[in-house]
């Protein structure tokens, strides 16, 4: 079924002029997220490259490898160049999609002094300081390269001057080639920290990439973030409808069948104490522990649920800005008080179900004596009062529940009133 929406003329033009914007503005965490894998990947390799063509050249002995008539590789500075194309066509794609998004954010209104939003002018700022920082790192790589390629060049003309020389001016020749080694061993260094500029851009662009995709993210879909928030917050209050529906229809109702079950242990036990031997063992019928242990599990599961929706709840607060008033504390005092009732009904019961297991141990023990007989009678009386423990124990632990539910309905009314003020 079509849901009626008012038309606004207005806010439709402007709506659709600002798509295209939105729509560039979405290729630019996409062109980051490129810069600092695929594209960042080759240009390192060619670094790589680079270096290793570069490690391995030795100004003397190519002098020398000259001299005896052959004919050795010398340090060229088109591997170099390569590199520094390929450096320069990376950093223009990063600044490119920065520019790209610096205008659609402000376009968009997603700057601090358009939007007024505290959290997106930090998301902003944390942004631009990521892109000043690949810059940088990105500028040095750069100067590294045209140095490194300077230096290249330089040594090649001078191994190019010296090996034209004849063999009396050889002395001062050495001299040269010792220069021009070193000119490659600094074009060598320059390429090695060039290639940690890269690596430390690439960092601060992984960074600068989920800035981007959070700005944007939250710049587009704001609204409907905001709605979805809104819609989980509204789902708290059934949760707390469940859980007191759930405490009062069917834990409450197992507290009972566990008490009768006890009760009826105990009738038992008393009946054998007194001489009465036409009744069954009490340890002929399942253990009350069973029952204890079905009404614990069914605690644990709505306590779960409980806490679960409270911790909904105080994150829907914080972030549609509830938490103030004299409403929210209350909220968060019956919560506590809830959660602090079912810990210790989980306690009580935990003791109940361990003071059953120690009645049927007791009762079994009895079984293996001769009735009557002082032994005997020393095992029923532990077996009677074990029970008796339990029952008491399991009081507690039902006058526990009973409080929490109290408090879990109140805590549904703050929780209502909160949302519907």
């Amino acid at each position: 079924m079509a849901r009626v929406v008012a038309y606004n003329p207005r806010k439709r033009g402007r709506e659709e002029s600002s798509e295209p914007w939105r729509q560039l503005a979405r290729t630019a965490p996409g062109t980051l997220l490129r810069v600092a894998t695929s594209k960042w990947e080759g240009v390192n390799k060619c670094l790589k490259s680079t270096h290793r063509r570069l490690y391995g050249y030795n100004v003397v002995d190519m002098l020398r490898a000259r001299d005896s008539g052959n004919r050795p590789s010398t340090p060229r500075g088109r591997t170099v160049d390569a590199s520094h194309r390929k450096v320069k066509r990376l950093v223009a794609l990063h600044d490119s999609a920065g520019h790209v998004l610096a205008l659609c954010a402000t376009r968009l209104g997603l700057r601090e002094l358009q939007g007024g939003d505290a959290d997106a002018g930090a998301r902003w700022r944390a942004w631009e300081k990521h892109r000043a920082v690949a810059a940088g790192h990105a500028a040095e790589a750069l100067r590294g390269l045209r140095s490194a390629l300077t230096d290249l060049t330089a040594a090649v003309r001078i191994l190019h001057v010296v090996s034209g020389k004849p063999p009396k001016f050889r002395a001062r020749a050495w001299a040269w080639a010792s220069e021009a080694d070193r000119l490659v061993r600094r074009a060598t260094d320059e390429v090695v920290a060039a290639r940690h500029a890269l690596q430390r851009m690439r960092r601060a662009v992984v960074l600068e990439f989920f800035d981007a995709w959070a700005g944007e993210r939250r710049g587009r879909a704001r609204r409907a973030a905001m709605e979805e928030w809104w819609e989980l917050a509204r789902s708290v209050p059934g949760t707390l409808l469940l859980v007191v529906d759930g405490t009062t229809t069917r834990l409450l109702v197992s507290f009972d069948r566990t008490h009768g079950r006890l009760q009826r242990v105990i009738n038992l036990a008393v009946c054998l104490r007194s001489g009465v031997t036409d009744h069954p063992r009490p340890s002929a019928g399942p253990c009350p522990s069973v029952n204890v242990e079905e009404t614990r599990r069914e605690l644990d599961r709505l306590s779960a649920l409980h806490a679960a929706a409270g911790r909904v709840f105080d994150l829907c607060g914080m972030f549609l800005g509830l938490r103030a008033g004299p409403l929210w504390q209350n909220w968060k005092a019956h919560h506590a008080a809830a959660l602090d009732h079912a810990a210790q009904a989980q306690h009580w019961l935990r003791s109940a179900a361990a003071h059953a297991r120690a009645a049927r141990a007791a009762d079994r023990m009895a079984d293996s004596f001769d009735r009557p007989s002082p032994a005997w009678d020393a095992w029923v009386d532990a077996s009677l009062s074990h029970a008796r423990r339990t029952i008491w124990v399991e009081m507690r632990a039902q006058a526990a529940v009973r409080r929490m539910c109290e408090a879990v309905a109140l805590e549904f009314f703050d929780a209502w009133m909160i949302l519907n003020r």
